[in-house]
């Protein structure tokens, strides 16, 4: 499965916010209908939360790379125990 189905069902469950993780896909999917195998062992994510209509892609930009920052902290914090 992609991480952007499971992001997409999440959203039409009321969920408004969330970073998905996973070390294997099957069935990625990202950008204009890019379609891939992603093999186990890496690291692939969405993160998905409301934007203002008046955003700043600059500062969209920044918190996603904040974003993975923290997640990537996470997961090695749980890898190295």
């Amino acid at each position: 499965m992609s991480t952007n189905d499971v992001a997409i069902r999440k959203i039409r469950s009321g969920i408004e916010q969330g970073i998905i993780i996973t070390n294997e896909q099957k069935k990625g999917r990202g950008r204009f209908g890019n379609k891939w195998i992603s093999l186990k062992g890496n690291l692939f994510t969405t993160i998905f939360y409301k934007v203002n209509s008046n955003y700043n892609l600059k500062k969209i930009t920044q918190k996603n790379c904040l974003l993975i920052f923290k997640t990537l902290k996470t997961v090695i914090k749980k890898i190295s125990l």
